[in-house]
């Protein structure tokens, strides 16, 4: 997943917003189809402290959406029992291939995280073929090997499930060190 400056433009100006108006509330439809013409998929975060110096750690975001995995049915493709998934199959959404991070703090001290994904996920009933387990099944550790002159060459992933799997890894370090920046 690749962080773009149009997509972090508009999930800045779009977490001030939030700031401003101290309210928690995702961006329209319409307003995050201008960025590209089509869907853009959208992930809130909020949080609040009483002192004024609170920093943000941007895995408290991303473990936030990541822990709906626990209501997540992989074989049906949605939540298990009712519960809020749609952050967690954003988050790991294969399909999305590029990420914009934004974060403001309000004056009273509520810290609001904006992550948007283009192109966005949760549409169509899709999410048999954008949101993968990661089991031992679907996935081995490459061997390691000992370093000779030259750094080894990396191994493939083993299947499409394990290749998503990488790359959902990377994009949530990716928040979270963009968080941690703003």
């Amino acid at each position: 997943m690749e962080l773009t400056q149009k997509l972090n433009d508009f999930a800045q100006k779009y977490a001030e917003t939030l700031a401003t108006k101290d309210t928690m509330q995702h961006s329209t439809h319409k307003e995050r189809e201008k960025i590209y013409g089509d869907w853009t998929g959208e992930n809130l975060y909020y949080c609040w402290s009483s002192e004024s110096n609170f920093p943000i750690n941007g895995a408290k975001a991303v473990d936030s959406w990541y822990d709906e995995i626990n209501d997540y049915d992989f074989k049906k493709g949605k939540s298990k029992n009712g519960g809020v998934v749609g952050h967690f199959t954003q988050l790991v959404w294969k399909d999305s291939t590029q990420l914009g991070i934004g974060v403001a703090k309000s004056s009273k001290n509520s810290i609001y995280v904006v992550a948007n994904y283009h192109p966005g996920g949760n549409f169509n009933s899709n999410e048999i073929n954008n949101v993968f387990p990661a089991s031992s099944e679907t996935y081995k550790e490459p061997e390691k090997k000992e370093p000779e002159s030259k750094l080894p060459e990396k191994k493939e992933p083993e299947t499409k499930a394990a290749e998503t799997n990488q790359q959902n890894n990377e994009t949530s370090k990716k928040i979270m060190i963009m968080v941690e920046k703003k």
